[in-house]
């Protein structure tokens, strides 16, 4: 995995956009977790990014189990698709 494989997945990550938020129950099937490890000594120096199955249109996206929203499912396909070209290259 070279740099502008990484730059490439943040790129996606940083694409996604809300959608909507969620109601009701979903979000069973884990797709892709990303754990941040940030520079700082507060509450937020590790979070963690999951994106798990939801609708045919749309992923559950949420950060350390909070903020539940709802992303666009292709954006998320594209992103673990790119995840899975990197391991199996």
């Amino acid at each position: 995995m070279d740099s502008s494989d990484v730059e490439s997945m943040l790129s996606a990550i940083n694409g996604l956009t809300a959608t909507g938020d969620s109601s009701g129950s979903g979000g069973e099937t884990k797709l892709v977790s990303f754990t941040f490890h940030r520079n700082t000594e507060d509450q937020f120096a590790q979070l963690t990014l999951t994106l798990s199955a939801w609708d045919t249109g749309s992923c559950l996206a949420s950060f350390t189990g909070e903020g539940n929203r709802l992303v666009d499912r292709s954006a998320v396909t594209d992103l673990t698709e790119q995840i899975q070209a990197l391991f199996t290259a």
